[in-house]
């Protein structure tokens, strides 16, 4: 196989070394033919500015006590400062978001190298990850071009901890600061991927945002204003 000749693996091997899950001699090989290969540099490019805005929902969270205490049992510090050991040891919450946030990325890498397998052409389609206010990601959502419809796919499923008498609502909002509801979140959703028709007057590129909101059994009962609270959200970015 001619991989210079082939478009839909050079896009793959982009997002993978973009993502760091290109390793070892494939990674070597790949970082090789980088420094010649003015297009695959722009494809390397690409994939930064479409990945990396997802690092702005990385939050550092605290490590419990019981964690610092453990790790400094295991290593042995007694002479190490607990201060100072205690900084590096918080640090790492860091990279625990990043590593969820990696994790969505690669599920969106999936998404749309399904999508458009038979053209090998990212253009007009849209990426989210909602995350919640610990940003921990929930699920990545595309846009299905086509059918005019968004697709969610659940990292974990968001429904384990509403009440019967809730729902989970999807909202988009526009740049101009406009509110719409996309419909309920089915709660019996079970595969893990849900379909959403959009509304006639929203197109794919009017979201600026994307959240889910837990309203009433039902619904919000006003399509342009959530009543409860916001649980999820994520930028709706497009793929260019």
């Amino acid at each position: 196989m001619n991989i210079q000749q082939n478009r839909r693996l050079q896009e793959k091997l982009a997002a993978e070394y973009v993502l760091g899950t290109l390793r070892g001699a494939a990674r070597r090989r790949f970082q090789t033919w980088l420094q010649t290969d003015a297009h695959l540099q722009q494809l390397v490019r690409d994939w930064e500015g479409r990945l990396m805005p997802m690092v702005e929902f990385a939050k550092a969270s605290p490590v419990r006590d019981t964690v610092w205490q453990a790790i400094a049992q295991r290593i042995q510090t007694a002479r190490v400062q607990r201060s100072a050991l205690r900084t590096f040891i918080d640090s790492l919450g860091l990279w625990s978001s990043i590593s969820a946030i990696a994790t969505a990325a690669v599920l969106i890498l999936a998404v749309m190298v399904q999508n458009n397998r038979d053209t090998g052409n990212l253009a007009n389609n849209y990426v989210a990850t909602l995350s919640d206010e610990k940003a921990q990601a929930v699920a990545v959502v595309s846009s299905d071009v086509k059918a005019k419809q968004i697709v969610l796919r659940f990292v974990k499923s968001p429904f384990a901890d509403v009440p019967k008498d809730k729902s989970l609502e999807l909202w988009s909002i526009a740049k101009n600061g406009k509110i719409r509801s996309l419909g309920l979140l089915a709660a019996d959703e079970k595969a893990g991927v849900l379909r959403i028709s959009l509304p006639a007057e929203v197109e794919l590129d009017t979201p600026d945002l994307l959240a889910i909101s837990l309203e009433p059994r039902g619904g919000s009962g006003n399509p342009e204003k959530p009543s409860g609270p916001i649980l999820f959200k994520g930028n709706w970015l497009k793929l260019t």
